[in-house]
């Protein structure tokens, strides 16, 4: 059996799942919302929630200000 190399005190660096699991506190919407349902391919969704997991925010909220700075060009 191979040895084993230690990894006590290695930096632990968040792969792609613990960045979907990280908890963003949830935060009351401030104006009515509606649901949107809609198709999105997968990898444009996974790079989003990673995106969001490492700027502390929601889909949800991400999704709003991209439209909001869209519509608003």
């Amino acid at each position: 059996m191979a040895a084993r190399k230690s990894l006590v005190g290695a930096a632990k660096v968040p792969n792609a799942k613990e960045a979907f699991i990280k908890e963003v506190p949830k935060k009351k919407p401030e104006v009515e919302t509606k649901m949107l349902n809609t198709r999105v391919p997968k990898d444009l969704i996974k790079k989003v929630k990673i995106y969001c997991a490492e700027h502390e925010t929601t889909v949800q909220e991400f999704i709003t200000q991209t439209i909001e700075e869209k519509l608003n060009r």
